[in-house]
This record gives C-alpha cells, structure tokens and sequence, in this order.
C-alpha cells in the first residue's frame, strides 16, 4: 500500500505511470500489461529515493524522467542505462520553461 503525492503520465501505448510515495521513494510502472493476473509489482520499478515528489517525463524523449525527493532536490534519470543524475533546480527551471 502506497500514497502518491503526485503522478504523471508519457505519451507512450501503452502509457507509463511516474509518480512519488510519501516515504518510499519515486515508482513508475506500466499502465497495461498482457500478464492474465494483472500488472504485478514486478512490473514496477524504483526512479528515485527519498520521499518521492513530482516525476515528469521529457515530452521529447519518454526514456528521461526527472524526479523531485524532499528538500528540493532533482535528478534525470536515463531509462535506457538507469542513469541516474543529479540537477541543479534553476538549469530544469529554464529547460521546462523551453519546452
């Protein structure tokens, strides 16, 4: 049992649910999935640490997410490697407001 503080969504089919949980970090997960039992918690997978906030997904490349965990703090996560980077908040602020 989990609470989302917040979820986000990619443009893919089937789409991709990102989110943070009040303590347990950041999660995506899929949105469907052909497994007769439902989608399992073997299809979730961890995107960041800490209490997990916004996730958002780069509208130009759903493989980057950038997540947000308490006091601020930001990274870019590379799906295709599990890259995981921190970020400076005012480099995103300018990034999103681009976009």
């Amino acid at each position: 049992m989990g609470q989302f503080y917040e979820i986000s969504l990619d443009n893919q089919k089937p789409y991709m649910v990102y989110g943070g949980l009040q303590d347990n970090g950041s999660w995506a997960g899929p949105s469907g999935t052909l497994n007769q039992e439902g989608i399992t918690n073997d299809e979730w997978f961890r995107t960041g640490g800490g209490d997990g906030f916004y996730s958002v997904v780069d509208v130009s490349d759903p493989s980057i997410i950038y997540v947000e965990s308490q006091d601020g703090n930001v990274a870019r996560l590379e799906l295709t490697d599990r890259n995981l980077c921190s970020q400076q908040s005012d480099h995103l602020l300018r990034r999103e407001s681009s976009l």
